[in-house]
């Protein structure tokens, strides 16, 4: 159970978090993360895009074994 939770909130946070590099791309948060300085936007919305679709395979996934074991 406290597996199935961890991916919950693992889902929820990735896709959150790729939403926000998504949104805001002009903001160097990915450049503080991996210390580097001159990042361009184009490399956020890459990493957001992924963490998004990452966020939102782990949710179905999820929801898929929740569905199928019942």
């Amino acid at each position: 159970m406290a597996l199935k939770r961890f991916y919950q909130i693992l889902s929820i946070l990735s896709a959150l978090f790729g939403i926000f590099l998504m949104l805001y791309p002009k903001i160097k948060i990915l450049g503080a993360v991996t210390g580097l300085s001159n990042i361009p936007a184009n490399v956020n919305i890459g990493f957001g895009i992924f963490f998004l679709i990452a966020g939102i395979a782990l949710f179905t996934t999820q929801y898929l074994d929740k569905k199928f074991n019942e």
